[in-house]
């Protein structure tokens, strides 16, 4: 349903305090219920419409925004965080829906109002925690430790003041916005803003000195990279006292720079202006004391004409100059202006527009953030590589250097693993994997045809499986091939395909023909006179088959067709199955050979179930079918073995162990010979 309005109602339909507001309802069902806090239900009348209900959804955001700030300054952050949690997530966005507010370059002041105020709550807790630990530094009389938790503790508090003003300013527009009364969450942030300001001041009157940094002089108002600043100045604490001969820390205009004091605390340095802004800029100047100085850091400002300079950039080496997928690159940079080295800069690094990331400069060397591999999105051939200063409107211009290097194609591992349906006997159930280098490639399609014949595309999860349910003609032939294709020309990754050829003629005991697709290709390996035996690694073949005319009963003859039939006949499915799976754990494929096995135990006890749908049976329903009809204890003991077998080998990425798959094709064989002998 739609309003007049536009908005539908049943996307709130779901929410019964919503609901209300939407249909004028009092949400007061029983005398035991309350009505809705924040909703009059005189309020609300048939004519219901967006504005009251974001008017509802405002006064609901607004009171919770309170309640976090009153548990903020009770000290319960987990509470105060809980008002702010998922329901807060699901209030707000149907908020921005009802109030047309949609641009999500500007989060409404409820969403930052949100994410401020958890951050305000996360620091206050970090801040007592560090003041306790700061005590007990102080009660043990570890005064180096104290005066180090001191300096975290006067960071923390500068953060906290800081936070507590952004939230203030975001309840302001709030109030402004919507008419809400903020002044009760105000007054909150603002007691509990004070009192650790209030602690800090403590702390710090016994911890620390108060100091002073002053610029003194400059050679000039108009500096850049190429005709820096040289200034001189000094430190001195509270009460005048030079910090004198000293080696101290400067950060000026964002660089770091060592300077030694005199006698006076006086110093001087040169800067070189690299990322601040161009033209008239204020440069930030901070004196920095070691962590077990008893002084304070201070900060001046100074104000200069910053000109832009255009610097050189070059690559100088590449390694390796042929990459392939998941590979690094080793990059060799020289930035210069003016016959200076500029170090200590980030620089953006990409190949064929494909950003690899962003790294640091120093020393001619580029580290890049978390050591990045080529992706699989750049193609294979000859590609660019640019590495970039991505500054703009800043000291130093935006430059970039170009080289190419030559992208390998990788060839990639396909798997597909095809099982019958147990929904429809017309459906196959595939799953798969696409990977290269063991890594699995997400995102990236794979097509299936049967017999050439598309059936349909799948995209791959994150980390390259995938899966899917396949429908499947009912004519489709009986050796029809399904072929699982990866292809695309915009990768460094190959081109794969693999096929099964799948078996869809069923026997005389209703075996659905995808059981025996697992076995494809099995009955190459048996001989067109002799074949085979399952059973042989508990025997001789000959030994069941062997004959002589002691055997025959007195007053028989050994007749021609006596003697036919004590020839070795051709092998059973079961005995080729068992044959495969023999090979194919001899070759170190244990979850083939498990899978197969199991083909073989499926096709042997299934005659023996009450039941005309077996074939449809999950391996699990299947079992408890066995156990309940026809299994002694043993047998049942067999097969819980082997299903479980089965299900790691077909489901767990993991796979089942060598060791683990002899045992589950021994009791495979004996569940299959017990089962044959009650037969007879």
């Amino acid at each position: 349903m739609t309003t007049d309005s536009g908005h539908s109602e049943s996307l709130y339909s779901s929410d019964p305090v919503v609901t209300s507001v939407v249909s004028g309802t009092t949400q007061q069902a029983d005398d035991d219920n309350e009505t809705v806090r924040h909703q009059n239900p005189e309020t609300y009348s048939e004519d219901a419409d967006d504005e009251e209900l974001e008017e509802w959804l405002s006064g609901w955001l607004s009171e919770q925004l309170e309640e976090s700030a009153a548990e903020i300054s009770d000290g319960q952050y987990d509470a105060a965080s809980e008002y702010l949690g998922d329901e807060f997530d699901e209030r707000l966005e149907q908020y921005v829906s009802v109030s047309g507010e949609t641009d999500d370059d500007e989060p409404s002041a409820y969403e930052q109002a949100q994410q401020d105020q958890q951050n305000l709550s996360a620091t206050i807790s970090e801040y007592n925690e560090t003041q306790e630990e700061y005590q007990e530094a102080r009660d043990d009389g570890d005064d180096d430790r104290a005066r180090e938790l001191a300096r975290e503790l006067e960071s923390l508090a500068g953060d906290i003041s800081d936070t507590s003003q952004t939230v203030r300013n975001h309840y302001d527009a709030i109030g402004e916005a919507t008419d809400a009364d903020v002044d009760s969450s105000t007054e909150a942030i603002n007691s509990t803003n004070q009192s650790v300001q209030t602690d800090q001041d403590q702390i710090r009157d016994s911890e620390f000195e108060q100091t002073t940094i002053e610029i003194t002089s400059t050679e000039s108002e108009t500096v850049s990279f190429t005709d820096p600043l040289v200034a001189t100045g000094e430190v001195t604490t509270d009460d005048g006292t030079p910090v004198a001969n000293e080696t101290i820390q400067l950060n000026v205009g964002n660089q770091l720079l060592e300077v030694d004091t005199d006698q006076t605390g006086s110093f001087e340095f040169t800067y070189r202006p690299i990322s601040i802004a161009a033209g008239t800029t204020d440069i930030d100047i901070q004196y920095i004391p070691d962590d077990e100085s008893t002084h304070l850091d201070s900060e001046t400002t100074i104000t200069a004409d910053v000109d832009q300079v255009e610097p050189t950039i070059s690559i100088t080496s590449v390694e390796p100059e042929t990459v392939a997928y998941n590979e690094a690159v080793s990059l060799e940079v020289e930035l210069q202006a003016d016959g200076h080295e500029i170090d200590d800069v980030p620089l953006a690094v990409s190949i064929a527009e494909t950003d690899l990331g962003t790294g640091s400069l120093e020393s001619g060397s580029l580290y890049l953030d978390g050591e990045p591999t080529l992706p699989a999105g750049v193609s294979a051939g000859e590609q660019p590589l640019r590495v970039s200063l991505p500054f703009e409107d800043s000291a130093l211009e935006p430059v970039t250097a170009e080289t190419t290097v030559t992208v390998e194609e990788t060839d990639p591992d396909l798997t597909i693993d095809v099982t019958d349906s147990d929904a429809d006997e017309n459906e196959l159930t595939v799953n798969g994997s696409l990977t290269a280098v063991g890594d699995g490639l997400g995102g990236e399609s794979v097509a299936f045809a049967l017999d050439g014949t598309t059936l349909e595309t799948v995209t791959t999860a994150e980390d390259g499986s995938f899966g899917s349910t396949l429908s499947i003609p009912a004519d489709t032939p009986s050796d029809a091939e399904l072929t699982a294709t990866y292809t695309d020309a915009d990768t460094n990754i190959g081109d794969a395909s693999e096929t099964t050829t799948l078996s869809l003629a069923g026997d005389s005991t209703g075996i659905p023909w995808l059981w025996i697709a697992v076995a494809m290709g099995v009955f190459a390996v048996v001989g067109a006179g002799g074949g085979l035996y399952w059973y042989r690694s508990r025997g001789s073949p000959g030994t069941s088959s062997d004959s002589s005319n002691d055997s025959i009963p007195p007053g028989n003859h050994a007749t021609s067709e006596t003697v036919a039939v004590s020839e070795p006949s051709a092998p059973s499915l079961t005995e080729v199955l068992f044959e495969e799976a023999t090979g194919r754990l001899t070759n170190g494929e244990a979850d083939a050979a498990v899978r197969t096995c199991y083909t073989a135990v499926r096709h042997t006890l299934e005659p023996q179930l009450r039941s005309a749908n077996t074939a449809s049976y999950t391996h699990w329903e299947f079992y408890r079918a066995f156990q309940q009809q026809t299994a002694t204890t043993s047998m049942a003991d067999s097969l819980r073995t082997i299903t479980e077998g089965y299900e790691m080998a077909t489901f767990d990425t993991a796979g089942i162990s060598q060791t683990e798959a002899e045992t589950i094709l021994e009791n495979a064989q004996q569940l299959c010979a017990d089962d044959d002998t009650d037969s007879r």
